[in-house]
């Protein structure tokens, strides 16, 4: 039986959906798949902080490239640009894109 994912348009597919495409951009489809499922990271979905933490453990400082792209991703989702600044903080950026997203969703 096939898993159902979360409503399409709500917040939680576009995180998934970000993360999916974002790790997909750098390292393929089928290693993006990979890592999403051998590292269980939907279950890191309420807590930005520690998916950089496994992502860091992961990738090294290697990570810092697929939290863009997935950042990158979540933007495009809501439709806004993304500009990276010089320092760079994955779950404080996530953050800010979940506000908007939900803000975004109010106001629509």
């Amino acid at each position: 039986m096939q898993k159902l994912g979360p409503p399409v348009g709500s917040l939680k597919w576009a995180q998934q959906n970000a993360v999916k495409q974002g790790l997909s951009n750098i390292l393929g489809l089928s290693g993006a798949v990979s890592i999403i499922i051998n590292f269980n990271l939907d279950a890191y979905e309420d807590d930005p902080a520690a998916l950089h933490k496994l992502l860091v453990s992961a990738f090294k400082d290697h990570a810092v490239i697929l939290e863009k792209s997935i950042m990158k991703e979540f933007y495009s989702l809501i439709g806004e640009p993304f500009e990276s600044a010089l320092v760079f903080d994955f779950a404080t950026q996530l953050n800010s894109a979940k506000q908007l997203f939900e803000a975004k969703l109010v106001k629509s």
